[in-house]
């Protein structure tokens, strides 16, 4: 099978995988918003401390590691004659934090995280909005998008003389993910994520010369640690203190 149509065939997945979690998320919410109030396991005016004590309502640090898969395009024409050195697949790791509030039903937050991947780029980072749904009590399913950054380096052929192109670039990112809460402040996370970088361009003379695009899907999972104390809640799935709600 041919480079281009792994290519395209990993691209496809990573939209496939995040488009999945955001229509499971969307489904998620429009049940628990369509609930009948009977089915409802405290009274409509305990509703704004639940807020405070649903999972996952707090700030958070975290790690994550695994798969880098490389997407990227390249576009050669004279005066260049070829590229080496771009990204191929590796392995990634990550730093991550945020916060999340919850409003009702859904969960909203802002994330950033920062990392590398083994076979370039050599860095990762982003910022992130996401939106998520609380399902069984102690899962998170949640879809995010944001703007990213990295470094793209590649070694360009010309006129039988190579030159490194090497410079940071800005884009965006999407994903999805799953989290399921562990102990009193702790949660395992599943996530892909999409890393869609603007062109590096070279071009030594008359021509368009390289166009180098990289792109990025990271999966990964990933180990947060919750701070509950800071909107006076629980980030995992210790929940309420039932005291509190009587």
């Amino acid at each position: 099978m041919s480079k281009r149509v792994m290519t395209r065939l990993r691209s496809a997945g990573a939209i496939g995988i995040s488009l999945g979690f955001c229509v499971v998320g969307a489904f998620a919410a429009w049940a628990l918003m369509s609930a009948p109030a009977s089915a409802q396991s405290f009274k409509d005016d305990d509703f704004a401390v639940m807020d405070h004590g649903v999972p996952f309502d707090g700030c958070y640090v975290g790690i994550a590691g695994g798969a880098a898969l490389d997407n990227t395009s390249t576009i050669v024409s004279a005066p260049v004659d070829g590229v080496s050195g771009a990204a191929s697949d590796g392995f990634t790791a990550s730093a991550y934090a945020g916060c999340n509030r919850a409003f009702g039903p859904v969960l909203l937050g802002i994330e950033g995280d920062f990392g590398f991947a083994s076979n370039g780029p050599d860095y990762l980072a982003s910022i992130r909005g996401r939106v998520g749904v609380p399902v069984g009590g102690t899962t998170l399913i949640y879809g995010t998008y944001g703007y990213a950054i990295a470094d793209q380096s590649y070694t360009a052929l010309s006129g039988g003389v190579l030159t490194e192109v090497s410079d940071g670039a800005d884009g965006y990112v999407f994903g999805g993910g799953i989290e399921q809460a562990i102990g009193s402040n702790g949660a395992l996370r599943l996530e892909a994520l999409e890393y869609r970088m603007s062109p590096l361009r070279f071009s030594p003379g008359v021509g368009d010369g390289a166009r180098v695009r990289q792109s990025t899907t990271v999966i990964r999972v990933g180990l947060t640690i919750g701070f509950s104390s800071l909107f006076g809640g629980g980030f995992s799935s210790a929940g309420v203190d039932p005291d509190v709600i009587q």
